[in-house]
């Protein structure tokens, strides 16, 4: 390479494993809502009942989902394997 100084890869490949990391931001948003579910289930049985029903109630949507799409043949938007002709 002509011209780009020997550093710069190393550099990129630096600023790339940075970008990745989570930063402070995702660390508050998570810290929050586990605090907003401890809240929750600390409310009282009622309120615990609730969200184990929603969270059953979004695994069992999901899991028909999956079905739902693996039985009609929907790859997502991934193409399927192509058939060379020959």
């Amino acid at each position: 390479m002509v011209g780009v100084p020997p550093w710069r890869p190393f550099f990129l490949l630096a600023a790339l494993a940075l970008a990745m990391l989570p930063g402070p931001a995702t660390a508050l948003l998570i810290r929050e809502a586990a605090r907003g579910v401890a809240a929750l289930v600390a409310a009282g049985t009622l309120a615990y009942a609730v969200l184990r029903a929603v969270g059953a109630t979004v695994l069992v949507v999901l899991g028909i989902q999956t079905l739902w799409y693996a039985r009609r043949g929907a790859t997502g938007g991934v193409p399927g394997p192509v058939d060379e002709p020959g």
